[in-house]
């Protein structure tokens, strides 16, 4: 579970840590803050904030590094997050309160898979320490892995490969013998 709270930095399991990280969700820009990574949680506390975000790592079903809007890491929650006069917007509408067009919907580019996700973007002011936070974060995903990930083991992946796999019928493949001299030229210099 995401806990909006004063945060509280856990003395053992830091992996990484930085002053000076923007932090953007989905439309909103907060301010700079510090960001904690840890084996169990990614923390944010805003500067002269009281209240901060701990996320953990079962919880990010995505992260990557984007250029957009500058060079940064990127990462989607699993879940709409809201937080208290923070982020509490839908459509795009921070307020909190509801427009004309709110009502209206395109039919044809909504995903109801865009209501049960949040958008977040990590943004040091030195693009040096992107590729520090992904690698951090890699690690830390790697040690706290998805428990609803019934692919997470080599074993299962290849048994789910084995029962989509259709038995074929010896009449029906073709002949593939490749030693009738096709590709002798191929390794000529």
């Amino acid at each position: 579970m995401v806990v909006i709270s004063p945060i509280t930095i856990p003395e053992d399991g830091r992996v990484y840590e930085s002053s000076n990280v923007q932090l953007k969700i989905d439309d909103t820009q907060l301010s700079t803050g510090s960001l904690y990574i840890t084996n169990n949680f990614l923390l944010w506390q805003g500067d002269g904030r009281n209240d901060g975000i701990s996320i953990p790592w079962t919880r990010i079903s995505l992260h990557a590094i984007s250029i957009d809007p500058v060079k940064c890491v990127y990462f989607i929650l699993d879940y709409r997050l809201l937080w208290p006069n923070v982020v509490e917007h839908r459509n795009g509408n921070s307020n909190g309160n509801s427009s004309e067009n709110d009502d209206e919907v395109d039919e044809g580019n909504y995903e109801d898979d865009d209501e049960e996700m949040t958008q977040m973007w990590l943004i040091p002011c030195d693009a040096e320490e992107v590729d520090k936070i992904y690698n951090a974060m890699i690690q830390c995903q790697i040690l706290n892995p998805d428990p609803n990930d019934s692919l997470s083991e080599e074993e299962e992946f290849m048994e789910a490969l084995d029962e989509n796999v259709e038995e074929l019928d010896p009449e029906e493949m073709q002949n593939l013998n490749i030693d009738d001299g096709r590709y002798d030229d191929a390794n000529e210099d």
